[in-house]
């Protein structure tokens, strides 16, 4: 399914334009922050951390190499990118199957699980911008 989604955003013209609007900050010491803060719009908006994978680390890794940027840091910011949009959406499969488990509606779980991913977000992206440096 992942496939499915990248072929969607493709054809929507998502991986072109997400490039478009970060390149004019990207630079090796805040690829990371930036590549954390972007896809963690992208997936919290999609409630895809599968297919937002599958289209963003063909495109992150190789351009981490070109910058001289720690692969595996470029790769943990997706990764966070995806974990943080997965349990921060309210449509998301794992709010969904968290809010099923608990009894109550996925809005509900979703606003009452907000504050702590935004403060995970929050520390990640401090964490990655120093890392960066």
């Amino acid at each position: 399914m992942s496939f499915v989604l990248k072929e969607a955003n493709d054809r929507l013209g998502l991986t072109q334009f997400v490039i478009e609007k970060v390149s004019p900050w990207m630079d090796s010491r805040y690829l990371p922050v930036i590549t954390f803060l972007s896809l963690s719009l992208i997936s919290f908006t999609t409630a895809s951390l599968w297919g937002m994978y599958a289209i963003a680390l063909p495109i992150v890794v190789p351009l981490a190499q070109q910058l001289g940027v720690d692969t595996w840091l470029a790769v943990g910011a997706v990764v966070s990118a995806g974990a943080f949009g997965s349990h921060a959406c309210f449509y998301s499969d794992a709010t969904i199957l968290s809010a099923t488990a608990c009894g109550c509606n996925n809005i509900q779980h979703a606003v009452t699980q907000l504050p702590y991913t935004l403060l995970a977000a929050a520390a990640a992206a401090g964490i990655f911008l120093l890392l960066g440096l």
